[in-house]
């Protein structure tokens, strides 16, 4: 007779010392009468059988019978041995570790449409070990009581209800508050209190505190942060080579800058002592974009104004092959005359640094490439809005709205994939404020999160996207944002009191509805083919300047005529 100590069980393995010749660990291997069978990964052909025979809370006798059997956390015997000519052959004594938890899922995910509202749950449950039970009755609330939750995104409490001795089921209730980036939580903690548990205390149950749940919702907009050290996203070189022989481009991004080291790149091939074909960074503080046309022979063209830190802006350039141009937040800044071709370069698009060193700090998202030339109109029209990845010219789309992992997918069909390289792959996904665009996933509803793509309402910060979506908008109630772009696909209704303190960009032909004021803090700009209608009732006030190339209509009736009041200076060609 052998003596066999097992001094570990879990679901998967347990380990067997002693003196017996069957040490070792043994695995978990199919069934047999509905019960797992185990073996020995190093005795391949000695097996054994085991069962609590007595029931004394010890594992008792074993039979020997060349399979080995343990029921995971049970002290169920089998109805009777197998086979039942093989007699007692050892006493076998088992030391569990203690009871477990198990949680169906560490995340709650959600789409947009649900408003702020968590329709997910998850599942705890306990593992019975032992005789081991929730605590209370059907119903009960853990939540305050016997555990303990934090981290909890504002406008959400939780609920932990019983449903039975074993099982518990986390839900979030209430309205995700829409100033938070739910999309960045990801250390919700959860801690049971000896309280929760028969017998044991909670330090001796596995995951009775648990601190990674998340909580994820779909379409809520994100970025890459960069750390000023080494952090880029490598491109690969077919973009290098689809380029060759087009001399036309397009590239544009939106940019938070939050440190200045000197040249700081956003996208381009540009490596030092060699050829490139475009680079777009930060010069003497200016946005800049370069065109290499071939043996060192580089060109560039800057805007106008100093590049604000902090501050989400958009940045483009374009060249047609005999002129090159730069856009700051849509807005033409300069241009110059350059006529060649693009230069045969081997180098790799790099994101966020160049073979110089040259590095961002700060965010970078919604880097496009495009190998045509960009009109103003179609620059205004989709810089605050998500395109699909299949429009006419678009080489590389990067929306940049992955959650983690150290892929940067082109959604493009050319799926030039950028690889995040130096990068923390947990921490450099971060949520974008560059713009919120309008989707009308919920409703027509302007104060409903569910209908923008940030999944918040727009703020007096927010740079805001206009376009057609499921349901037009209808804009009621007050509401300031800093830009705005109201695009040719827009079919909403401006129906109320609402301010501008930037740029509003008018590529389509929206009205005024209704007694609404508007108020223009910083600049209108009317696209050619687009109109801004004013009804009888309404009054749009212009406090900057206004670049009309398209027309501004002010309607009257019997019962009054629009008003306009402008303090700024005007120009273009359009007319009233």
């Amino acid at each position: 007779i052998y003596l066999v100590i097992i001094i570990k069980v879990d679901a998967l393995n347990f380990i067997v010392s002693g003196s017996s010749g069957y040490e070792g660990t043994y695995y978990e291997n199919g069934t047999c009468n509905g019960k797992p069978i185990y073996y020995l990964d190093n005795i391949e052909e000695n097996y054994a059988l085991i069962w609590d025979c007595e029931g004394s809370g010890n594992w008792g006798l074993c039979y020997w019978i060349g399979i080995i059997y343990i029921p995971a956390y049970t002290t169920n015997a089998p109805e009777s041995p197998i086979p039942p000519s093989i007699g007692w052959d050892a006493s076998i004594f088992v030391n569990p570790e203690g009871a477990i938890l198990d949680y169906s899922s560490l995340s709650f995910n959600e789409s947009n449409i649900n408003e702020g509202r968590i329709a997910d749950s998850i599942t705890i449950t306990h593992n019975g070990y032992g005789g081991e039970i929730f605590t209370g009755a059907n119903g009960d609330d853990f939540v305050g009581t016997k555990a303990t939750i934090t981290n909890l995104i504002s406008g959400l409490t939780a609920s932990l209800i019983r449903k039975d001795a074993n099982t518990l089921t986390l839900k979030l209730n209430g309205i995700a508050d829409a100033s938070t980036d739910v999309n960045s939580i990801n250390n919700l903690t959860i801690t049971f209190d000896n309280s929760a548990f028969t017998g044991n205390n909670a330090s001796e149950v596995l995951n009775y505190t648990i601190n990674n749940i998340s909580i994820n919702f779909s379409n809520a907009d994100k970025s890459l942060e960069f750390d000023g050290s080494n952090d880029y996203v490598d491109c690969g070189s077919n973009i290098t080579s689809a380029l060759e022989g087009t001399n036309t481009i397009t590239v544009e991004a939106w940019v938070k800058l939050t440190q200045n080291y000197g040249l700081p790149t956003i996208v381009g091939n540009y490596a030092n002592g060699n050829n490139m074909q475009f680079l777009l960074r930060i010069d003497g503080n200016k946005p800049t974009f370069w065109i290499g046309l071939g043996g060192g022979d580089w060109h560039n063209i800057s805007g106008l104004n100093n590049l604000i830190l902090n501050k989400w802006t958009h940045i483009a350039g374009t060249w047609d092959g005999s002129e090159i141009k730069i856009y700051v937040n849509g807005i033409l800044e300069n241009s110059a005359e350059l006529s060649g071709v693009f230069a045969t370069n081997p180098y790799s698009v790099r994101i966020g640094l160049n073979y110089s060193a040259e590095i961002w700090k700060g965010q970078i998202d919604e880097v496009r490439i495009w190998n045509t030339t960009r009109t103003e109109f179609q620059i205004r029209e989709c810089m605050m809005k998500l395109l699909s990845g299949n429009e006419a010219g678009l080489l590389v789309y990067y929306d940049f709205n992955e959650t983690s992992g150290n892929t940067l997918y082109d959604l493009t069909s050319n799926h030039n994939d950028g690889t995040l390289i130096n990068m923390n792959e947990s921490t450099a996904w971060v949520g974008s404020a560059a713009f919120n665009m309008w989707t009308g996933t919920i409703s027509s509803e302007w104060n409903n999160i569910g209908n923008w793509s940030q999944l918040a309402i727009p703020k007096i910060t927010d740079n805001v996207g206009l376009c057609s979506g499921i349901n037009e908008v209808t804009l009621s109630g007050n509401s300031t944002v800093k830009n705005m772009v109201i695009t040719s696909t827009f079919g909403g209704t401006i129906g109320s009191e609402f301010t501008v303190n930037e740029n509003l960009f008018i590529n389509g032909n929206p009205t005024l509805s209704g007694e609404s004021v508007t108020t223009i803090s910083g600049n209108l700009l009317i696209s050619e083919g687009a109109s801004f209608n004013v009804p009888y009732n309404g009054r749009l006030t212009l406090t900057g300047n206004t670049i009309n190339n398209g027309v501004i209509v002010l309607k009257s009736s019997s019962d009054g005529t629009a008003t306009l009041l402008s303090s700024g200076t005007y120009s273009g060609k359009g007319t009233f």
